[in-house]
């Protein structure tokens, strides 16, 4: 069945355009199936700030939020790991997959009956990447792979082209004092949530925006900010009061967040 899969592909090379009259068509790739948990990280991206910047394209004070296509690279001849397995973002080295994770690829690839396939793609988030204060943090690249279930399969890649969003996207109005916002959230953060899924704000006379914290399993630190209000904006809404914020869904890797301005009535209260 697949067996013709592999005159498709050159060596490091994309797979070759279909057979349309459209030169401009969009390539068609062995790619993996998405499944929207994005559950494989990426390491060794800290040698390729410059590069994933580029991609990312997050501005200062911002965390990034991009969608691309990744490509997977088996790499036999690594004088390091005989199993490694590159990741390129476009013609760019951003990183490779922890060792584990390349014998997980290989043997995936080796039940397709292509061991020596000389790439696959997946869809890709950068995240992570925050520019503040004169510090740059790293950034995160997570892989939509499931290496325990569907093999990857011709296809063309939903993001032929680089997509990005707003990781702190603003609140929507749900009601009297009600406001809602979800937000996608990087692997690390939503499997080290708090199990009461605290939320928690925090600013400085310095900040201009009064951030929100999903709270850690550890307690350490803030912990991961979701949403960033302008402080016109907050006063604005909720006056001088705290709002009460509760984690109202969580589907995938988005989480829909409930702000209730202090004295409004509740969700359920509103739509009797």
């Amino acid at each position: 069945m697949y067996g013709a899969i592999k005159q498709l592909f050159e060596p490091n090379r994309r797979v070759a355009k279909p057979a349309l009259t459209d030169d401009s068509a969009p390539e068609r790739f062995l790619h993996w199936r998405a499944s929207g948990a994005f559950q494989v990280p990426v390491v060794g991206e800290a040698h390729s700030r410059e590069v994933i910047a580029g991609v990312a394209q997050n501005k200062p004070g911002r965390t990034a939020m991009a969608f691309c296509t990744a490509r997977l690279v088996p790499e036999d001849l690594s004088p390091y790991d005989q199993n490694a397995v590159a990741v390129y973002i476009g013609n760019s080295r951003v990183g490779h997959l922890a060792r584990e994770r390349a014998v997980e690829l290989r043997a995936a690839l080796a039940r397709l009956g292509q061991p020596s396939l000389p790439q696959t793609t997946c869809d890709a988030a950068i995240v992570n990447g925050l520019l503040a204060d004169g510090k740059a943090y790293d950034y995160s690249i997570e892989l939509d792979i499931d290496l325990a279930g569907t093999l990857p399969r011709l296809s063309f890649p939903q993001y032929s082209e680089v997509v990005r969003r707003d990781s702190t996207p603003p609140l929507q109005g749900r009601g009297t004092g009600l406001f809602e916002v979800t937000v996608w959230l990087p692997y690390a953060a939503l499997h080290d949530m708090d199990t009461r899924q605290r939320v928690k704000s925090w600013t400085s006379e310095h900040w201009d925006t009064v951030n929100y914290y999903l709270r850690n399993t550890r307690g350490i630190g803030l912990g991961h900010k979701v949403v960033a209000v302008p402080k016109k904006v907050h006063a604005k809404l909720f006056g001088d009061r705290e709002p009460e914020v509760t984690v109202l869904a969580i589907e995938g890797r988005n989480v829909t967040l409930l702000f209730k301005r202090s004295g409004a009535a509740s969700r359920e209260d509103s739509h009797r």
